[in-house]
Order: structure tokens, then C-alpha cells, then sequence
């Protein structure tokens, strides 16, 4: 009978090009670190994840809770800070763990 153990999912992951200004759509090097109702964080700018998209990257809600869109860098740091409770998702129930059979 196999073992589970709960690990927590990456919370960092690095722009795979430069972020401009109006842009809504991040790219990344792990889309799938990402969820809908993520709010994550490049420089000050903090993103709510809006919808994840297949692909190597998912669209956001730029400036959330104040902060000033800006330009960003590529390989700047995406930051998963929270995650904003009560978005209707599939994956409300299992947001920072993922099971591993040992």
C-alpha cells in the first residue's frame, strides 16, 4: 500500500520575458506552480491570477490592492504571496499541497 505525504507546491517561479507596463498575460518558466485566485508578486507589483491559461503563462489583474503597474524584467521573480479566499475554483480545496506517494 503506498505512502502519502503532503508537499507544498513551488511558490517562486521567474518571468520568462520582459513584462510591460499594460500587459495582462505573464509568462513563466512553471505555469503550472499557478492558480485562478493567486495573487503573486513581481518587483512592488502585486497580480491576481484571473485565469490560467494551457501554455507557458496565465492573465492577471494588474495593481492589485494598490500597487502601481509597472514595467518588469525578464527572469523577475513571480512570488505567489496569498491567495485570495473565496474565488470560485476547482482548486479552492487543495491550494498549497500536493500528494506524492512514497
Amino acid at each position: 500500500m503506498p505512502v502519502f505525504e503532503d508537499t507544498l507546491r513551488p511558490l517562486v517561479d521567474r518571468t520568462s520575458f520582459r513584462v510591460r507596463e499594460g500587459e495582462r498575460t505573464i509568462i513563466v518558466d512553471h505555469p503550472e506552480y499557478f492558480r485562478s485566485g493567486d495573487v503573486v508578486k513581481i518587483d512592488n507589483e502585486l497580480m491576481l491570477i484571473d485565469k490560467p491559461r494551457e501554455g507557458p503563462g496565465f492573465r492577471v489583474d494588474r495593481g492589485y490592492g494598490g500597487t502601481i503597474p509597472t514595467d518588469h524584467g525578464a527572469h523577475a521573480p513571480v512570488t505567489i504571496v496569498a491567495a485570495v479566499v473565496g474565488k470560485a475554483t476547482v482548486e479552492a480545496t487543495a491550494r498549497l499541497t500536493t500528494k506524492a506517494a512514497k
